[in-house]
């Protein structure tokens, strides 16, 4: 699930998930009115009447509300702000495959994972405690490469398509491998995969180009 974050007025945060709002108070997510984040972005200013044309699109109401990043809010608040939105069914399970451990995880954690990434690792992502769908993704420092493996064992597995200008090694079971250049792309992409993903997982993302794994 996608949360936005908000920051009004330097002083209070909070976010939404599409369908609610909340604000952070005293250490707890508080459910709130989404006119709260949805009036400042349109600048709805209660003050004049609802016909007028300058009750939408008042400035300073919308100077007054600012959308910060999952990090920015990890860093000017901490990471057990974020960690206390993510309910059990966003947690993913994970395999780590260079510490040979399988853990859950909230979607920052593996982000993070990812964006901090030095050498060889592969990880294998799925939901609710299920082997598949699977997303698998594994990595050179800013390389990736992508696999997809459905539900049903009947159907296509994928590989990412990529237009790097060389082979490179990744992690494959533990061992290994010279990927073809043209399965390759950067690791951005494949946080983006991991994020349509988390949304969807009975779909391959369509943030990227996909071939059939051989």
């Amino acid at each position: 699930m996608n949360y936005k974050f908000y920051l009004i007025g330097n002083k209070r945060l909070l976010y939404t998930d599409g369908k609610e709002s909340f604000e952070y108070i005293n250490n707890e997510w508080i459910k709130i009115n989404n006119t709260e984040i949805t009036d400042r972005l349109m600048g709805y200013d209660s003050s004049e009447s609802f016909d007028s044309p300058y009750a939408i699109g008042n400035t300073d109401i919308m100077s007054s509300i600012k959308e910060l990043t999952p990090e920015q809010v990890i860093e000017k608040y901490g990471k057990s702000v974020i960690d206390k939105i993510y309910k059990e069914k966003d947690m993913l399970n994970i395999y780590l495959e260079s510490k040979k451990m399988n853990k859950d995880c909230s979607p920052q954690e593996i982000i993070e994972i990812i964006k901090n990434n030095k050498g060889l690792e592969e990880i294998w992502i799925s939901k609710n405690s299920k082997k598949y769908p699977c997303l698998v993704i594994q990595l050179n420092n800013d390389l990736a490469c992508v696999n997809y493996f459905p539900e049903d064992k009947n159907e296509i597995n994928w590989t990412s398509l990529g237009n790097y200008d060389k082979e490179t090694i990744f992690l494959s079971g533990g061992e290994e491998w010279s990927a073809p250049s043209n399965t390759i792309i950067t690791k951005e992409k494949a946080i983006e995969c991991l994020q349509e993903f988390l949304n969807n997982e009975k779909e391959k993302p369509k943030c990227i180009e996909w071939q059939k794994l051989i």
